[in-house]
């Protein structure tokens, strides 16, 4: 039978829906049909020793009471103590409480932490600027209203009508213990409820409700005075030459000299310290203490005790000291028992965002050189929410490519290429590992590099990053004596839709200029972002996101059956899209990639790794591989890499829409439903996007008959 051609103007009426690329929501879809276009690539061999995701009913905290709270600690400083800066704009005032040694900062801060959350640990490493990828959402600090108030409180730890509205009411329950006790005096526990602040024209008053364990655990408060002058003074990072105040304890949060040392919001440039504890000293009272210091932009300055009060005796502490800090008056009222619970919260599990454990069960992928010019791949299984990381290498270029990681890498994801490179400095501690840096098979040279991690187990408040980094066989590029080669990060809540997925889109932070000083850093994709400098590159060269909600594949290794039976069926995981030409492939070398999960510090490699490992003694699962800058990959047997040579789905002509081997009217009303389900079997012409071009690619299909293209899908 003759078939007559079928006019494509004809039929526009029919078209619903908008079209639409290829999706990247951390999971194969069947709609559109995603199963025909990536191919299973390899299988995990190893049940996991990082934590296995196993389905949980979650309980929730009660913090509903924490703005009732009426005691807790009093505060009035003298502004004449702000006077070696001056206050030029509002007073803000971030803090929290922090462990007896300065080295443990609690979860209980000023601002919160937006739901439950863990302690926030080593006070040096804690980020509060939620623009860094390792910062906290939400403002960590409260702005004291400028309106002068005409009288004072009495300073006695008892809330007073005076201080109106709160500044702040608590969203997060302790980590730091609850306290039962209504004494006065002694308490059990550490919790901020609420913050509420004011000012008269002498004097800043502060009342924060809730308690202060009587084990010398720390209320740590800092003040930014000058957030309206031009070049505001302060540090928005802890220095490490500050003054000595309490035993050193300032500088406890300070840099150790290794870069770190706390970070506070962005904008938030802190003037002032003040600290204050309280408990016995061995007398059977309880004592209160405090200390007072300047943070000078430059370091230095003056610091104080300033002086001690009794709460077992009613004795107020009242500096005299005739420093910075005289004056300043402080009251413990440490009988709250109510406010927020403990730290409880468990997650409903599965659950898409958080993960209690980590394992990798498969690897799909799908090479698209002709369409989209995207390699695309989805790592299935979990990712513990909390920054463990999937690290994947890219070898894309036969003639480049380090197979053991150099030391001078650009710095992504805070130096984790540098932790996992070569090291032959045990530094002044001898504490630093050395070794050569880790190595990959032979023949195994990555081009490129990027981390994955995420974080926060309670509603709303997972965060998720993204970085890349170019490998170079020797190193970073530079022009003279600037570096040029960067280091990209992407992400942020998850909750935004702007990072589900992450899409380098450019939009969180301006690309940095080639400098002799800094490591550079940008929001696109970082190969490319190198070659089109000063001009931006194209938004979306890299794309991800997870699905978290894998309760299957492998077991942990310590289960009462140890399985890797289900690990194929897994269908969600992170998923990737890299643009070619930002990945850096050459066209013609064979695509390969390598992969592990890694731990937080990025000083750890698990055994959960892409290619499989042989197992342990008696047939047990292989061990953690541990220390990276140890690890050579070419003395463990088989190949720690996979190879992208995927042929995906099976070629068929374009127009055959029903898929049945013939090409008949019947494909007609099939590329209709295919196009309207946004299938990839409606992408005639094969960009990679369902879209009404591809009617007309199928009309032209469909007049060809059998000798018409093929496609795949």
């Amino acid at each position: 039978m003759r078939r007559a051609p079928v006019s494509a103007a004809a039929l526009l009426c029919i078209f619903a829906g908008q079209a639409v690329g290829q999706t990247i929501d951390g999971k194969i879809t069947a709609s559109p049909d995603e199963t025909a276009m990536y191919t299973l690539n390899w299988i995990q061999n190893q049940t996991t020793r990082f934590g296995d995701n196993l389905p949980q009913t979650g309980m929730g905290e009660d913090n509903s009471d924490a703005p009732n709270v009426g005691t807790g600690i009093e505060i009035r400083i003298p502004l004449t103590a702000f006077g070696g800066v001056g206050i030029n704009g509002n007073i803000r005032i971030a803090g929290f409480i922090n462990s007896g040694d300065h080295g443990f900062a609690s979860n209980q801060i000023i601002g919160g932490l937006g739901g439950p959350s863990g302690n926030l640990g080593d006070a040096r490493n804690v980020t509060l600027d939620d623009t860094d990828q390792n910062g906290k959402q939400g403002a960590q600090f409260v702005i004291v209203p400028s309106t002068v108030q005409p009288t004072g409180a009495t300073i006695d730890g008892m809330r007073d009508v005076v201080y109106g509205a709160s500044l702040f009411d608590q969203d997060t329950g302790t980590g730091f213990g609850d306290n039962t006790d209504p004494a006065v005096d002694t308490a059990g526990g550490s919790e901020i409820d609420n913050v509420h602040a004011f000012v008269t024209a002498t004097d800043l008053y502060i009342f924060i409700g809730g308690n202060l364990e009587t084990n010398f655990n720390k209320l740590e408060l800092f003040f930014d005075v000058d957030d309206a002058a031009a070049t505001p003074a302060g540090q928005s990072r802890l220095r490490g030459d500050n003054p000595d105040v309490d035993f050193n304890g300032l500088n406890r949060m300070g840099d150790d000299g290794s870069g770190n040392g706390l970070v506070f919001d962005n904008g938030f440039t802190a003037d002032y310290y003040l600290t204050c504890t309280n408990g016995d000293t061995g007398d059977g009272t309880i004592s209160t203490f405090a200390n007072y210091a300047e943070l000078l932009t430059n370091g230095g300055g003056q610091g104080e005790f300033v002086g001690q009060g009794n709460t077992t005796n009613g004795v107020v502490l009242l500096s005299t000291t005739g420093g910075i800090g005289d004056d300043i008056e402080i009251a413990f009222n440490n009988s709250n028992i109510g406010g927020v619970g403990p730290s409880g919260f468990v997650p409903d599990i599965p659950d898409r965002d958080v993960a209690l454990g980590s394992e990798i069960d498969n690897v799909y992928t799908f090479l698209d050189d002709t369409g989209t010019n995207t390699l695309y791949m989805l790592v299935s299984g979990n990712f513990q929410s909390n920054d463990n990381k999937l690290v994947l290498f890219f070898d894309v270029d036969a003639n480049d490519g380090q197979n053991t990681l150099r030391s001078d890498n650009v710095d992504i994801d805070f130096r984790v290429l540098t932790r996992m490179g070569e090291n032959l400095d045990p530094g002044p501690n001898g504490t630093d590992p050395v070794g050569p840096g880790l190595t990959f098979d032979t023949g195994f040279a990555p081009d490129y590099v990027m981390t994955f991690k995420n974080s926060g187990e309670g509603p709303g408040t997972n965060v998720m990053f993204a970085n890349a980094a170019t490998l170079r066989a020797n190193g970073p590029l530079f022009a003279g004596p600037f570096v040029i080669d960067y280091g990209s990060y992407d992400g942020g809540a998850k909750s935004d839709p702007a990072n589900d997925p992450v899409t380098f889109d450019g939009t969180d932070f301006a690309t940095d200029a080639p400098s002799t000083a800094n490591d550079l850093f940008t929001n696109f994709g970082p190969r490319l972002a190198q070659v089109n400098f000063p001009a931006d590159p194209p938004a979306g060269l890299i794309q991800m996101t997870l699905d978290n909600s894998n309760v299957g594949g492998v077991t942990a290794f310590d289960d009462a059956s140890p399985s890797v039976a289900d690990a194929g069926n897994v269908t969600t995981g992170i998923e990737v899209a890299v643009n070619l030409d930002e990945l850096g492939w050459d066209g013609t070398t064979e695509i390969r990639i390598a992969g592990f999960i890694l731990s937080s510090d990025g000083g750890f490699v698990s055994n959960q790794v892409i290619g499989g490992l042989p197992d342990g003694a008696g047939g047990a699962a292989a061990d953690n591989l541990g220390e990276p800058r140890t690890l050579d990959f070419s003395t463990i047997a088989g190949d720690q890499f996979i190879s992208v040579n995927d042929t995906p789905g099976t070629s068929r002509l374009c127009a055959d829409q029903n898929n049945n081997g013939t090409v008949e009217p019947a494909d007609f009303s099939a590329w209709i439903a295919n196009f309207n389900a946004n299938d990839l079997l409606a992408d005639v012409n094969q960009n990679g996007s369902v879209e009404p071009s591809d009617f007309s690619a199928w009309i032209a299909a469909f007049n060809q008959g059998a000798g018409g293209p093929t496609c795949t899908p």
